[in-house]
Order: structure tokens, then C-alpha cells, then sequence
């Protein structure tokens, strides 16, 4: 499987990174308890397993093969031999959404 530009998983990666941010946000500005201290509204540091946990069961709702994934300190969701990565942004990723093939992502990790 490859994921193309056009396809419908990265338009629903990109909705689902909007909803994540805005819902961040909201909760940081008009909440009295706000969202734990850790979660950014820039990067969305401290976001990642709600953000990829969301991602995952839309995905699986639509009958799309995905994973949620967990490392040693990040969550992202994996559909074949590809990761999405929501918040990949909190390490410093330029875009808002990560799309990468697996092997290149465990050679950058040295896994």
C-alpha cells in the first residue's frame, strides 16, 4: 500500500491533527483545569497517544488495516509499511503530519 498525496488516509491524518489542536487549545483557554501541564498547543508535545489512539479507530472504522503504536515516550499509528506520525512536530518535524515508510523511521531511531 502506498499512501499518495490524495489519498483518503492523509486527508483524515490532517482532519484528525486539526480536531487534536483545536480541542488542545480549547481545553488550554477555556477550561479552569485546562490540559496537563506537558501537552503544547503549538507541537502538540504530550499528545501523541490521544492524537494516533483517535487516528487509529477512525481508521479502523472506515476498514482500514492500521496499528496503534507505542514506543519507549511516542505513539503513532502504522498501516502497513507506513507510520503516521500526528505530532511528529514536537521533534522538531517541519509539517503537521508525518508520513513515512517504517524502515526509514527505524533506521532514524537506530531500532
Amino acid at each position: 500500500m502506498a499512501i499518495r498525496p490524495d489519498s483518503k488516509i492523509v486527508k483524515i491524518s490532517h482532519l484528525v491533527r486539526d480536531e487534536v489542536e483545536k480541542y488542545v487549545i480549547s481545553k488550554n483557554k477555556n477550561d479552569e483545569f485546562g490540559m496537563p501541564s506537558y501537552v503544547d498547543d503549538e507541537d502538540l508535545t504530550g499528545a501523541c497517544a490521544i492524537a494516533s489512539y483517535v487516528l487509529y479507530r477512525v481508521l479502523r472504522k472506515l476498514n482500514v488495516s492500521a496499528k496503534f503504536a507505542l514506543g519507549d515516550n511516542h505513539c503513532w499509528v502504522q498501516c502497513s509499511d507506513w507510520v503516521i506520525d500526528l505530532t511528529a512536530t514536537q521533534f522538531g518535524y517541519k509539517e503537521k503530519v508525518l508520513f513515512s515508510k517504517i524502515l526509514a523511521i527505524l533506521k532514524y531511531i537506530n531500532r
